[in-house]
């Protein structure tokens, strides 16, 4: 449901979409990797899917869709900004864990 965000379809219908798809379950946390969409899409080294194959700005339109539901519910859903040392964005993401005690 997602991907919808990046269509620009309706925020009402895409959460109508996730609840019907998952039931209304929601995971207790939810961790979203964020860096720029320019800095995700050129660090694959395989050849890119359809989604990959979109443009740039269907792709900030979905960061900005996950962005926007991490505002929605800022204690389920935390950002850890990506860095550039991977030690240190795993870091983050053990301080959050740990905080929730998974």
């Amino acid at each position: 449901a997602y991907q919808g965000y990046g269509l620009g379809m309706d925020k009402t219908l895409i959460r109508s979409i996730g609840y019907f798809a998952t039931g209304g379950i929601k995971p207790d946390l939810t961790i979203f990797l964020d860096l720029p969409v320019e800095k995700g899409l050129n660090a694959r080294s395989r050849a890119k899917d359809r989604i990959e194959q979109r443009s740039i700005e269907y792709h900030k339109r979905v960061r900005n869709g996950y962005l926007m539901l991490a505002k929605i519910e800022p204690k389920r859903i935390k950002i850890v900004k990506v860095a550039t040392e991977k030690n240190i964005t795993q870091k983050d993401i053990r301080s959050i864990i740990k905080r929730y005690a998974i």
